[in-house]
């Protein structure tokens, strides 16, 4: 173990030479542990803690962890102190951080909006963001962003279909813009009756 010890080595002494011995020290210094490296994580809307390297030579003492993005904590311990320590400092306990870092948001299934014709339904695909929840809102292709409605246009037209989940301080702004026309519905003429 760590520790300083003494030698002591000793001769008898005889006719011929006189009786000696001499004292010693050595010293057994602690081993070295180096601080464990604790790696960031992404927001993913979940409670995280950090992923903490194993070891039998410390433990971890506290880890709340969290979900938000931010700076968290954590304390690791030595588990043998008389023989072991942190190569910074002489304390057995050491606290560190980690954080949750910023998301990029993006879409679990990417929406779409299909060209139809006047008086049938328009056809928009399933959507979902992997964050946030999605507003859809419509306008006429050339107006001002200020028309952005959620009511579904019937009449003929080119529209926009805005697909849109705000940004957060855990995850980003997400939008995608689509263009799409309800056609005029066709008119057969009637054939002029030539028997009149």
């Amino acid at each position: 173990e760590a520790g300083t010890y003494y030698v002591k080595a000793s001769v008898e002494g005889n006719e011929n030479y006189t009786s000696a011995s001499i004292t010693t020290t050595f010293t057994i210094n602690k081993a070295i542990v180096n601080i464990p490296t604790i790696a960031n994580v992404v927001y993913n809307g979940e409670f995280q803690i950090a992923n903490v390297p194993s070891s039998e030579i410390y433990k971890v003492v506290e880890n709340n962890g969290g979900t938000n993005v931010g700076e968290y904590s954590l304390v690791v311990e030595l588990i043998d102190t008389n023989n072991y320590k942190w190569n910074n400092n002489d304390d057995n306990k050491l606290t560190l951080t980690y954080e949750i870092l910023f998301a990029s948001n993006n879409w679990v299934k990417t929406p779409n909006v299909e060209d139809t014709i006047y008086k049938s339904e328009i056809v928009i695909s399933e959507y979902l963001s992997k964050f946030g929840n999605v507003v859809l809102e419509f306008k006429e292709i050339n107006s001002d962003d200020s028309k952005y409605s959620t009511i579904i246009p019937t009449n003929a037209g080119k529209y926009i279909a805005r697909f849109k989940v705000d940004g957060t301080n855990n995850y980003s702004e997400l939008v995608t813009i689509i263009e799409f026309e309800i056609l005029p519905l066709a008119v057969i003429k009637p054939n002029k009756d030539t028997n009149v």
